[in-house]
């Protein structure tokens, strides 16, 4: 069984993919599982606003998957 445990999406700083476009990629590559495991940083030193977490979007996002 073969998951990737570790997904950063658009809604992390350091990402630009989309959660569906993770999702589908996942299914094109035969994986069985997937995490996605975007940031919510608050006190963020160096960029206090790269890590932030919009929950009120991610939440629906996230669940429509």
């Amino acid at each position: 069984m073969i998951w990737d445990t570790h997904m950063h999406t658009s809604f992390s700083g350091d990402s630009d993919a989309s959660p569906e476009s993770m999702a589908e990629n996942a299914v094109l590559r035969g994986l069985e599982g997937i995490c996605i495991t975007d940031h919510l940083d608050i006190d963020y030193p160096d960029n206090p606003d790269l890590f932030l977490l919009d929950t009120d979007a991610y939440e629906p996002a996230i669940r429509r998957l």
